[in-house]
C-alpha cells in the first residue's frame, strides 16, 4: 500500500506539471520559468506550516543555464492529504538550497483516472 501510494504521489505530479510537447508531433523545446529558491530549512519549514509533509523523493538530474552539464538533484513532493494542497521541490546536490518547482492543490490517486487524462491524444 505504501509504494501504491508513492507510485499514485508521483504520477498525480506528472499531471498537474506543464507539458512542453504540443498535440502535433513537434520537437521539445527549452522554456524558462521563474521559480523561487531559499535555504533548504526554510523552504521545508514553510511546507511543514502548511500542512505539508514529504511522501515522494527521488535523485535525479537538472540543467541550468549556469552551469555547462547536468546536475544531480534532489525532488520531493511534499502534500497535505487533508486541504489537498502540494509543493514540489528540487534540492541541490550540497543540499544546502531548494527552489519550488510547482505547488497546487488537488490531489489525485486513482490510477484510472490518471492514465485517462495522460494517455497521449490521438488525432484521426
Amino acid at each position: 500500500m505504501k509504494y501504491f501510494f508513492i507510485l499514485c504521489t508521483f504520477a498525480s505530479v506528472l499531471l498537474t506539471s506543464k507539458t512542453l510537447l504540443a498535440q502535433e508531433q513537434m520537437e521539445p523545446e527549452w522554456a524558462a520559468k521563474p521559480i523561487q529558491c531559499m535555504p533548504l530549512n526554510v523552504a521545508f519549514t514553510k511546507s511543514r506550516e502548511l500542512g505539508q509533509y514529504t511522501s515522494w523523493g527521488g535523485l535525479g538530474k537538472s540543467n541550468s543555464v549556469n552551469h555547462a552539464g547536468a546536475l544531480d538533484v534532489f525532488v520531493f513532493l511534499n502534500v497535505n492529504l487533508e486541504n489537498q494542497t502540494w509543493t514540489l521541490l528540487e534540492v541541490n546536490e550540497e543540499q544546502t538550497d531548494a527552489c519550488v518547482i510547482g505547488f497546487g492543490q488537488s490531489i489525485e490517486f486513482d490510477p484510472e483516472t490518471l492514465n485517462n487524462l495522460t494517455e497521449p491524444q490521438i488525432k484521426q
